[in-house]
């Protein structure tokens, strides 16, 4: 019997103003189920040597699927503290820091007021995070932003991303989102690997490859474009189909390539993006 080993999302902020809401997750039922009775030999009859090996083997399968179940729970157990104390632990440590300049919360306030009219009229909320390559800040922010979304329980939201070319999502992007403690799987091996990331164990994983902003992947019509970088937001005037366009734009961790300061760097930026993606979706007000 397989246990599948359940994984929680990582969420990170620095919103002074946000309260943690990272719930422990729940136990996967099968790790709940009630040990069954052992087999007892029929003492009203005669007892043979079959009936003997029979009740033997019985008893100790059962034992043996019960051993396996509490080997699972015991990995899920472990590998789920570890998770959740790390992020509360790093959670607490940025919410001592409100790093989200009053002036970025100005230029955040668009993007701010296309959600809440959404939550209001309870409609969908589709957001297409879109830079030059798709390779590091949309992905990054469509990440964070659904991540966002579920911490801050707003429903209707769907994150996407695009390019104004299609390259690869960039080995380090997915090597930070997973050092943060997001759950990735690599699902292709071309030269544009498809990845699973899981951002909360029992919704459905967000699915990332670079594509251009209008691949069939994405929304055709009713989406905000949420431009993240300088150069698409300048050389791609008109964005088909979206409702809205909003520039928020991020520096390209991309100038640390192959550098000493690589991974930090691109921490930092994911981190940036972190705290913003909630300190908007805490601004949403909820029906």
């Amino acid at each position: 019997m397989k246990i599948s080993i359940l994984i929680l999302t990582l969420l990170l902020t620095g919103c002074t103003t946000v309260p943690v809401k990272i719930p422990f997750p729940s136990v996967p039922p099968q790790l709940m189920e009630p040990a069954g009775s052992l087999k007892l030999l029929d003492k009203t009859k005669e007892i043979q040597l079959s009936d003997i090996i029979e009740n033997t083997n019985a008893n100790a399968g059962s034992y043996y699927e019960l051993k396996e179940k509490l080997s699972a729970w015991q990995l899920w157990y472990v590998e789920q503290k570890k998770i959740f104390e790390n992020i509360k632990n790093k959670i607490e440590l940025l919410l001592k820091v409100d790093s989200v300049s009053t002036e970025r919360k100005e230029e955040l306030r668009p993007f701010i007021d296309f959600i809440q009219k959404k939550v209001s009229n309870n409609k969908t909320i589709n957001l297409n995070f879109i830079c030059t390559h798709n390779s590091r800040r949309s992905h990054l922010s469509q990440v964070w932003a659904q991540t966002a979304a579920y911490y801050f329980n707003i429903n209707n939201v769907y994150c996407y991303s695009g390019g104004t070319q299609a390259t690869a999502m960039f080995p380090m992007a997915t090597q930070t989102l997973s050092s943060t403690g997001f759950q990735i799987v690599k699902l292709s091996e071309e030269s544009n690997p498809v990845y699973s990331i899981k951002y909360a164990a029992n919704e459905h994983p967000i699915i990332g490859f670079s594509k251009t902003f209008d691949h069939p992947f994405n929304p055709k019509s009713e989406f905000a474009a949420i431009m993240t970088c300088a150069h698409a937001d300048e050389n791609c005037p008109f964005i088909i189909g979206c409702e809205q366009r909003i520039p928020i734009r991020y520096e390209d961790p991309k100038a640390f390539d192959n550098s000493p300061q690589q991974v930090q760097k691109y921490m930092e930026r994911s981190n940036q993006i972190a705290t913003e993606m909630l300190y908007v979706f805490a601004q949403i007000k909820l029906n």
